[in-house]
């Protein structure tokens, strides 16, 4: 079989991750927060033990940088955020405010977005 229109096959692909990108995405929100809490400890964990080969990786691809400072980068990173996030709420009932009777909740996301100058602060 000879393959015509690569671009096609990459649409395609890509698709198929977008679904089953959706698929785990509907998984985790269904979680609750003990489950949650050990799936950012091991996501954080995995940085740290790959921070080598993650550093490898990008100096290949950009032939930019230190490999060694990339590792220190990675590790400082992996830790940063975790120590940020670990004790964040990420499901239920997030927040409540008893004088204005509102309550925040996380139904059909993982995770909220942390914005980027609170990810630089933690760091």
């Amino acid at each position: 079989m000879q393959l015509y229109d690569k671009d096609l096959l990459s649409v395609q692909e890509v698709r198929k991750l977008l679904e089953n990108a959706k698929q785990a995405q509907q998984k985790l929100a269904a979680t609750d927060q003990q489950t949650a809490d050990k799936i950012v400890k091991s996501i954080a964990e995995a940085g740290v033990r790959n921070a080598r080969r993650l550093a490898q990786m990008a100096h290949e691809d950009t032939e930019f940088g230190v490999v060694d400072d990339k590792v220190i980068k990675n590790i400082f990173a992996s830790r940063g955020v975790y120590e940020y996030i670990k004790d964040a709420k990420m499901m239920g009932e997030i927040d409540r405010d008893p004088i204005r009777r509102v309550r925040a909740r996380r139904r059909d996301r993982w995770f909220g977005a942390i914005h980027q100058s609170d990810l630089y602060r933690a760091l």
